[in-house]
C-alpha cells in the first residue's frame, strides 16, 4: 500500500529496523490505529466498538489509548522525571535558603558600612548592587562549572536511545537565567530591607 518514513514500532531506545505491515483477510489477532479529534474520544470509542462487533461478532474488541501505551512503555522515564523534578525543586529551595542565610550574615557584618554609605548619600539601588555583585559572581562561576558536567551527564543518558534530541546551548542559558533570577530575588529581599533601614540606628554606637 505504501512506504512509511521513520517508522519506529517499538521503544525509542531500539534502532530503526525495516518493518512490513500486512493487511490479511483472515485475522486471528491484530489491531489498528485511529486518529481522534480532541473531545471525541468517548463517542468514537463507542462507535468503533459497535462497528467491530458488527464485523467480528465472535471477538471482543480491546480499545486502548496510545497515550496510555506510551506512558506504560516509558514508565521508568516518567518515574525518573518525577524524582528529578522533586529533588531539583528541593535543591533550588535549599540553595535559596543558603543564599538568604549568607545575605543575612553579610548585612549584619556590614550594617555600619551601609549606614556610613547612606549618610554619605548612597542610594538604595547602589547598596543593593553592593551586595548583589559578589553573589552574582559566585553564581556565574558555579554555572560555568556545572553546565559542562550537566551536559555530559545528560548526553550520556541520551546515548541509551537510538532516536534522541540534541542538547542545545539555550537550555543552559534558560537554567542559568532562572537560577540567577531566584538568587537575585532572594538577595534583594534582605538587601532592600538593610538599605532602607535608618542609618542612625546602625551608627548609634559609633
Amino acid at each position: 500500500v505504501g512506504i512509511v518514513e521513520d517508522f519506529t514500532p517499538g521503544s525509542l531506545k531500539n534502532e530503526k529496523n525495516p518493518t512490513v505491515i500486512l493487511a490479511e483477510k483472515e485475522v486471528n489477532y491484530g489491531g489498528m490505529l485511529v486518529r481522534i479529534q480532541p473531545g471525541k474520544e468517548k463517542e468514537v470509542a463507542a462507535a468503533a466498538h459497535t462497528l467491530l462487533k458488527e464485523f467480528y461478532p465472535e471477538k471482543s474488541p480491546d480499545i486502548r489509548w496510545v497515550d496510555d501505551i506510551l506512558a506504560l512503555q516509558y514508565k521508568a522515564e516518567g518515574k525518573l522525571q518525577k524524582l528529578f523534578t522533586f529533588f531539583s525543586s528541593l535543591t533550588m529551595l535549599l540553595a535559596a535558603l543558603g543564599i538568604f542565610g549568607l545575605i543575612v550574615q553579610a548585612t549584619a557584618q556590614r550594617v555600619k558600612e551601609i549606614g556610613v554609605r547612606k549618610v554619605l548619600g548612597a542610594s538604595v539601588v547602589s547598596i543593593i548592587k553592593l551586595f548583589s555583585i559578589d553573589f552574582v559572581k559566585l553564581i556565574l562561576i558555579s554555572l560555568i562549572i556545572a553546565s559542562p558536567i550537566a551536559w555530559w551527564l545528560m548526553n550520556k543518558w541520551l546515548m541509551d536511545y537510538s532516536n534522541r534530541i540534541q542538547i542545545t546551548w539555550w537550555v543552559f542559558g534558560v537554567a542559568g537565567f532562572i537560577s540567577l533570577t531566584i538568587a537575585l530575588i532572594t538577595i534583594s529581599f534582605q538587601s532592600i530591607k538593610a538599605a532602607m533601614a535608618n542609618p542612625v540606628n546602625s551608627l548609634r554606637d559609633e
